[in-house]
């Protein structure tokens, strides 16, 4: 070669080994249901008994007339023509429900080995479960005791998607489009740390598989993304986005309150990427 090529190397991202996470989901519906009404108590039960000092009934009253008719039993018999099965509707009342669940995950990550807590809160009651998952299998962790699951089976399968919740990956979670470093706004950290961040929209969220096919329906309040480290990495989500029902199951599936309304707030940390003292138990 006489040098008048000049050779450009590309530098490889680095490779993310390691890292700890923090996920939150607030899911709240709103929606109207009917309810049979409770009527009022307006009406006294049988007649009072006779006051004291009433006095009795005279003696010597006259006999019923001959002629009069015998007092009637039961129900008089239905009109000719009338449904007999007929039944009358109990009256019923529509109120308005507000029901919120939460949801949150943490843990760590090292290669295709992760530690996560999934916990659970709807109106005031809830619970946790503890996982490790290798590859492929998976136990539950409680009281320090290894139970192996089928991580794809329900209602573990529904927990671990929660598991991290969000990828650091710019790629895997589908914000990198959206995500060119030098294009957001820089910020620090309390730990001087730079971070970019990136005001996204609802068009954003059919990249990421949140929006369906066009985001119809949906109403994004905010979208925010940080991004960092040598990656760079996705470090810090804030999602809030809001809409009908039947806009929320068009983009995210079956689930909702049908006829109600839907707001979802999602946040996401990450932090530590590649730490060394990071470690995953093999319970096998």
């Amino acid at each position: 070669l006489d040098g008048s090529l000049e050779i450009t190397v590309v530098e490889q991202p680095a490779e993310l080994v390691s890292n700890r996470f923090d996920y939150q989901q607030t899911l709240t519906q709103r929606f109207t249901e009917a309810v049979e009404a409770i009527p009022d108590d307006e009406d006294d039960e049988g007649d009072p008994p006779p006051e004291e000092g009433d006095p009795p009934p005279e003696e010597g009253d006259p006999p019923p007339e001959e002629g009069d008719p015998p007092p009637e039993e039961g129900e008089p018999p239905p009109e000719e023509g009338e449904d007999p099965t007929t039944t009358t509707e109990p009256p019923r009342e529509y109120i308005t429900r507000t029901i919120t669940t939460k949801v949150t995950a943490r843990g760590v990550v090292k290669g295709d080995a992760m530690e996560c807590t999934v916990s659970y809160n709807t109106a005031g009651s809830g619970g946790s479960t503890s996982y490790i998952v290798i590859g492929d299998d998976a136990w539950i962790v409680k009281g320090g005791r290894y139970t192996e699951i089928e991580r794809y089976v329900e209602p573990h399968a529904s927990d671990l998607l929660y598991c991290p919740g969000w990828s650091p990956s710019r790629s895997e979670s589908g914000v990198r489009p959206s995500t060119r470093p030098g294009r957001g706004v820089i910020e620090e950290t309390g730990d001087g740390e730079e971070i970019e961040r990136f005001d996204l929209s609802a068009s954003d969220l059919v990249s990421i598989g949140l929006g369906g096919v066009d985001a119809g329906g949906i109403r994004v309040d905010r979208f925010h993304v940080w991004t960092g480290g040598e990656g760079p990495w996705v470090v810090k989500v804030d999602l809030s986005m809001r809409g009908s029902a039947a806009a929320m199951e068009r983009a995210l599936g079956a689930g909702f309150r049908a006829g109600g309304s839907v707001t979802i707030g999602l946040g996401f940390t990450a932090t530590d990427f590649n730490d060394p003292t990071i470690r995953v138990a093999n319970p096998s």
